[in-house]
C-alpha cells in the first residue's frame, strides 16, 4: 500500500497527471475561394489531467509561406478552469481568420493571396501554452 501511495505521489508531482488542454482546428486544410462563402472553421478544446488551467490569451495568427506573421489578433481570456480526472470536458467553438478575405477587392485578393498557402496558428497562453495549426489555402 505504501508503494502505491508513493508511486501515485511521485507521478503527480512530476506532472504526469497535470491539467492540460488539447486543441484541434477543423477543417484542415481550410480552403478559401474569392466570391464564395467562407468555410465554417471550428476549434475543439479538450481537457485532461488534474488541476487548475490558467487561460490568459487567445492568439490567432496567420503566417505566410515563409513563416512570417501576416496578420495577428489577440483576445484577453483572463480565466481559469478546474480539471478533474475522469471528467474531461470538450468544447467546440467557431473560429474566424484574423482578417476577412471577402473584404478585399478581387484585385487585392489575387495579388496578395490567390494560389498561396498560409498557416493559421491558434495559441492559448496560460500556465502551459497550447498551440494548434491548420493550413489555409487561397484558391
Amino acid at each position: 500500500m505504501k508503494i502505491a501511495v508513493i508511486l501515485l505521489l511521485a507521478v503527480t508531482l512530476t506532472g504526469c497527471f497535470q491539467a492540460s488542454l488539447v486543441m484541434t482546428i477543423t477543417p484542415n486544410p481550410i480552403t478559401y475561394e474569392y466570391g464564395k462563402e467562407a468555410p465554417d472553421i471550428t476549434f475543439k478544446l479538450r481537457t485532461q489531467g488534474f488541476g487548475v488551467l490558467q487561460l490568459n490569451r487567445l492568439i490567432l495568427e496567420l503566417l505566410d509561406e515563409d513563416g512570417a506573421s501576416a496578420n495577428r489578433t489577440e483576445i484577453n481570456l483572463g480565466t481559469s478552469a478546474v480539471v478533474v480526472p475522469g471528467v474531461g470536458r470538450t468544447e467546440i467553438q467557431p473560429l474566424n481568420l484574423p482578417f476577412n478575405p471577402s473584404e478585399l477587392s478581387e484585385e487585392d485578393y489575387i495579388a496578395q493571396y490567390k494560389g498561396k498557402t498560409y498557416t493559421l496558428k491558434v495559441t492559448i497562453t496560460g500556465g502551459k501554452d497550447v498551440t494548434a495549426e491548420a493550413q489555409v489555402v487561397f484558391e
